[in-house]
């Protein structure tokens, strides 16, 4: 999640183009607007860019399907999920659950047309409790 003015967001976009035409990682098969701006957030170089807030406020897509994520508290505070490629990856039940009666192929824009519906049963059965008020309203994306 970015926010900034119009000059800021000129300035980013252009910055995110470039990198994006050099980008160095040669060994993904492709490369997003998402790992352009990753590797721009960790160029020293470009560091004076960004301001980046701790603790995250957006969830790894695949790591909330694999249920590997540990903490509660932490579920809570997240505005947003991020169903990264490797998401398409995943095979479990709740990944079937979640692909049954599916209208697109790709599973990452499933994923993102359903998780917010199933956000409240997902903390409920990995927490074992009722999602707290602040965190009923989550975004899904992809890049």
């Amino acid at each position: 999640l970015m926010r900034g003015t119009k000059d800021q967001w000129k300035l980013i976009s252009k910055e995110i183009m470039e990198q994006a035409l050099n980008a160095q990682r040669k060994q993904v098969s492709q490369y997003s607007d998402m790992l352009a701006l990753d590797d721009l957030i960790v160029n020293p170089d470009k560091k004076h860019l960004f301001h980046v807030h701790f603790p995250h406020v957006v969830a790894l897509g695949s790591m909330l399907l694999k249920k590997e994520w540990k903490g509660c508290h932490h579920l809570a505070k997240f505005r947003a999920v991020h169903f990264q490629h490797a998401s398409e990856l995943v095979k479990n039940p709740l990944v079937d659950e979640l692909l049954r009666d599916s209208q697109y192929q790709s599973h990452r824009a499933t994923f993102m047309a359903k998780w917010a519906n199933y956000w409240p049963t997902y903390y409920k059965e990995l927490c074992g409790m009722e999602l707290p008020q602040s965190g009923t309203e989550i975004m899904s994306t992809t890049s």
